[in-house]
């Protein structure tokens, strides 16, 4: 495995999205890596790093000449310290690592959310809207998409927001059941299977 030339992808954050984009890359002969604190729940196929990415200079075993990156961490609760160390101070550590080791990274992917924006009384929201965050929690993924930004490494940010699929299907079931409704005029959704 490694040969010259192949992706070796590093996944962090291997939970809802990240578990699934793993397991996707390894039936297509991709070499990945999965970090995450409880490296029992990784796919088949997925080579473990487990360790919290906030500690990502003492991560071992690490994977050698990593070429693409996903980060798709989740806080481990929701007030802001645990999205300041998931999103903030995770990321820096991992890209300090993927720094001073030289990791050859072509790509880094930054899951974030929504959040960034500050809408929340059905405004229309695109590529072209402005972030301006509203909580703690959008000001902590616009900051870490920053941090993305200043780096060295090319990278890009996804604002996913209302990921649904396996197990997450609530608002799903209602609208089957009937039980959904929207207030008379335009109602806008945002949402995006976990598989997309």
């Amino acid at each position: 495995m490694g040969g010259e030339g192949r992706e070796r992808v590093l996944v962090a954050g291997c939970g809802y999205v990240g578990t699934a984009m793993a397991r996707d890359l390894v039936q297509d002969g991709t070499e990945v890596w999965g970090l995450r604190r409880n490296v029992e729940r990784l796919p088949s196929g997925v080579r473990a790093v487990g360790g919290d990415v906030r500690g990502a200079d003492a991560l071992d075993p690490f994977p050698k000449a990593v070429t693409r990156v996903a980060y798709a961490v989740s806080p481990d609760g929701r007030e802001e310290g645990a999205y300041r160390a998931a999103y903030v101070e995770g990321l820096e550590s991992l890209l300090h690592r993927l720094g001073r080791e030289g990791h050859p990274v072509r790509r880094f992917v930054l899951v974030t959310s929504t959040a960034v924006y500050g809408e929340s009384a059905g405004e229309r929201v695109d590529e072209s809207t402005p972030p301006r965050p509203s909580n703690f929690r959008g000001r902590i993924l616009l900051e870490a998409e920053g941090l993305l930004r200043d780096s060295p490494i090319s990278g890009s940010s996804y604002r996913l927001g209302g990921i649904y699929g396996p197990g997450r299907t609530r608002i799903v079931d209602r609208v089957r059941r009937g039980e959904a409704r929207c207030a008379p005029g335009p109602a806008y959704g945002n949402r995006i299977h976990r598989d997309d």
